[in-house]
């Protein structure tokens, strides 16, 4: 890492796009996916070179999928998912901003001091950088002061985010209208690109009978709220014996608090991030996928789920209903943290599948193919770019 990182080396090697993320696959969620995804489009289909910059478990270089990766051991919080970027990092990412003033480069929030970091550094080196705000909402952290706190620094530093960028994205409608109402002008001019799924990726399961499973999958923090997925699932699986009830995912929740006896036969507790292809092939066989989150922006895995055909079962924040509208799945919301409305949605989704059998599946992956589908999306991102 650090002779790839000497000036010599940088000087050397002049990149067209450099992404600027919170983590990438496989320790990262939907918004590291999506990031990832879109430098293997441009590098792929457009034939540029691109740097992804990231934080990680260990400081390396790597090439894969024809993009080259810059992993950043960085201190981090929130069970190892929030990077609080160093020295380090600062000095690193100002190299690669001075050698490559001519490069586009592409910040990815919502990560505060990441974010912050790049956008002071982008302004200091006079570099472009496109930004992409995944959405954030007040509920994110447990105790009121702590999101008191967090609004008064995303209201004044955070702000300088979207005064720098050249451009600005949302990944949602509803992030959009929320950062609208904080800044007032400062986003009107600011663009919406969804969230899409890989049609080359999700083709692959194309097909494929559902079975009775359900699925959460997600990082195992309070704002995703796996405790009430938890919940629901101990009180559905004695009297659902022939369904199986996944709880997918790193982090914290109810059932690390249980003896393994005490978790029925039917409920299946894996506590590690699913490698990609593995997580598809389960959501191809599944039903229904479950979204409990207090606040997000546009997941992806949702919006894959939906492309595989499964019944979405979510809390009814902004974000989400944006998606379930898409696939006309409203009716399977629940307020958040409601676990008898969240019971209540799930025997729904279930009694459904089974009496509407695999063609209400196959329909609702054929509409959200109609909206998420990545070529599509990235073709978007490209119209943007280009200007860049």
């Amino acid at each position: 890492m650090k002779d790839y990182l000497s000036f010599q080396n940088l000087t050397k090697k002049r990149w067209d796009y450099v992404s600027v993320c919170n983590l990438f696959p496989p320790q990262g969620g939907g918004l590291e996916n999506a990031a990832s995804q879109l430098l293997q489009f441009l590098a792929k289909e457009k034939g540029f070179n691109c740097l992804a910059f990231y934080s990680g478990d260990t400081n390396k270089y790597y090439r894969e999928d024809g993009v080259d990766r810059v992993q950043l051991n960085t201190f981090k919080i929130f069970h190892g998912f929030y990077p609080l970027v160093g020295l380090s990092y600062l000095s690193k990412l100002s190299k690669i901003m001075r050698l490559n003033r001519k490069s586009t480069f592409i910040v990815y929030g919502r990560h505060f001091t990441g974010s912050v970091a790049a956008s002071l550094l982008a302004k200091i080196h006079g570099v472009n950088y496109l930004y992409i705000d995944t959405g954030f909402e007040p509920r994110t952290f447990k105790s009121n002061f702590a999101n008191f706190f967090a609004n008064i620094l995303d209201r004044t530093i955070f702000s300088l985010v979207y005064k720098f960028a050249k451009k600005n994205v949302f990944v949602s409608e509803s992030s959009k209208k929320f950062v609208r109402g904080r800044y007032g002008k400062r986003v009107d001019d600011a663009i919406v690109i969804l969230n899409g799924f890989e049609e080359d990726v999700i083709g692959q399961f194309d097909g494929w009978k559902k079975e009775k499973k359900v699925v959460f999958a997600s990082r195992l923090l309070p704002v995703k709220d796996p405790d009430t997925v938890a919940k629901a699932y101990l009180e559905l699986s004695s009297k659902y014996k022939d369904w199986d009830f996944y709880l997918i995912g790193k982090g914290k929740c109810l059932f690390d608090e249980m003896n393994r006896n005490e978790i029925p036969a039917n409920v299946h507790f894996v506590n590690e991030l699913m490698p990609q292809k593995e997580f598809h092939s389960l959501l191809a066989k599944s039903a229904i996928y479950v979204n409990s989150s207090l606040s997000e922006g546009l997941p992806l895995a949702i919006v894959e789920a939906a492309a595989l055909g499964c019944i979405l079962v979510m809390s009814d924040i902004p974000h989400n209903m944006e998606v379930s509208r898409v696939s006309d799945l409203e009716k399977y919301s629940f307020p958040a943290k409601d676990l008898k409305k969240l019971t209540d949605a799930l025997e729904k989704a279930m009694n459904d599948s089974s009496e509407l059998g695999n063609s209400f599946h196959e329909e609702i992956a054929r509409k959200n193919h109609e909206v998420f589908a990545s070529k599509k999306i990235f073709a978007q991102y490209w119209d943007v770019l280009k200007d860049f």
